[in-house]
């Protein structure tokens, strides 16, 4: 079961998808990116299998990387 702050975490998220998704541009941008990328994260949180948990986490922060170097790159 999540936190309070898990929770809060989830609904803001959700909050902000709302509506967002129907942008034709949404999710290409890197700030997206990032949100899609933070919200895999921390749902990945709920998988019991250790080594599937820490490959999906590590995805998404590769993601998250990738995502915030191309927005230092754009603003350069």
């Amino acid at each position: 079961m999540l936190t309070k702050e898990g929770l809060d975490f989830l609904l803001h998220i959700t909050n902000y998808f709302n509506g967002h998704y129907e942008d034709p541009g949404w999710g290409q941008r890197p700030i997206n990116q990032i949100l899609v990328a933070l919200s895999v994260h921390r749902w990945a949180d709920g998988i019991e299998e250790l080594d599937i948990r820490h490959q999906i986490q590590g995805i998404a922060e590769k993601a998250i990387a990738n995502a915030a170097q191309r927005i230092t790159e754009s603003s350069s």
